[in-house]
C-alpha cells in the first residue's frame, strides 16, 4: 500500500526532487512566463510611446529656438543698420540736434 501512496504522491508532484518538474508545473511556469513577457512587452510599448512624445517635444522646442534665433538675428541686423545710419547722420551734422533747438531768452 505504501507503494501505491508513493506512486500517487509522485503523480501529484508531492515527492519531487529538486530540478524535477511535472507537466502541471511546466504549464504554470509557462503561464507565468507568458504573463511576465506580456507585462514587460506592455511596459516597453509604454516607454516607446513616452520616448516618441519626448522626441516630438524636443523637436518642437528646437524649432521654436531656431525661430527665436532667426528673429534675434534680424532684430540685431536692423539695430546695427539704425546705429550705422545714426552714426553717418552724426558725421554729416557734428552738432547733432543742438542746432535744431530753440535758444532760450
Amino acid at each position: 500500500m505504501d507503494n501505491n501512496k508513493n506512486q500517487n504522491d509522485n503523480n501529484m508532484g508531492l515527492n519531487k526532487t529538486p530540478g524535477e518538474s511535472t507537466a502541471e508545473d511546466n504549464s504554470d511556469n509557462t503561464n507565468v512566463d507568458l504573463e511576465e513577457f506580456e507585462s514587460v512587452s506592455n511596459e516597453i510599448d509604454n516607454l516607446n510611446n513616452i520616448l516618441d512624445t519626448m522626441e516630438s517635444n524636443v523637436d518642437n522646442i528646437k524649432d521654436q529656438l531656431i525661430d527665436i534665433l532667426m528673429s534675434n538675428r534680424e532684430i540685431l541686423k536692423e539695430l546695427k543698420e539704425e546705429n550705422q545710419k545714426a552714426a553717418e547722420t552724426k558725421e554729416k551734422n557734428p552738432e547733432g540736434d543742438s542746432g535744431n533747438q530753440m535758444e532760450s531768452p
